[in-house]
């Protein structure tokens, strides 16, 4: 086959020129277009990376917007806090604990208060509570909590079971209560 080949291009000179010009062009084509794909190539990979890193960064000013959404929620719970400042101690604190486990049938086994942190523009007041309740019942006594009109932040809760027969839970909570220093 390629004897035939080679035969009609030594027979049609005009031809042999055609395909050899062809060849070279092709050539010609593929040395300079090479490299201006594989730039191509590059520059759509760095294209993609950096629409990446945009993703990344929009999602983490995203984060940020509502990690500052939470900071002036807080803020502004402080600032509309059913006291204001603290007056009569811890006890309307203690009180509100109380009443929200006595409406929730929670039995509080302990209360510890400790002494007021100062901070910027508020103080806090840190408390311990032991309890002894339902798993639902917790839930609706936290949510009495933090919709009492109180700032208050839930730092650490700890459940263990008491009794597997009675649904009953050992409940252990730490949280702390802000109030705007007048």
């Amino acid at each position: 086959m390629f004897d035939k080949i080679y035969k009609w291009l030594k027979d049609n000179k005009s031809a042999s020129i055609l395909i050899i010009s062809i060849f070279v062009i092709l050539l010609l084509f593929l040395w300079i277009d090479l490299p201006l794909a594989k730039l191509a190539v590059k520059k759509g990979w760095r294209v993609y990376q950096l629409s990446k890193l945009s993703g990344s960064l929009e999602s983490l000013d995203q984060k940020i917007e509502k990690e500052k959404d939470k900071n002036v929620e807080l803020n502004e719970k402080i600032m509309k806090s059913q006291l204001g400042q603290i007056t009569g101690g811890v006890t309307p604190i203690i009180d509100l604990i109380n009443e929200s486990a006595r409406q929730n049938k929670i039995s509080v086994l302990s209360v510890n208060s400790f002494s007021p942190i100062e901070l910027k523009d508020y103080d806090q007041f840190p408390f311990e509570i032991s309890l002894e309740g339902e798993y639902h019942q917790l839930g609706q006594f936290l949510s009495l909590l933090e919709n009492s009109g109180y700032a208050v932040h839930f730092e650490d809760l700890r459940i263990s079971t008491k009794d597997v027969i009675s649904n009953k839970l050992d409940i252990k909570l730490k949280l702390s209560v802000f109030f705007m220093r007048g």
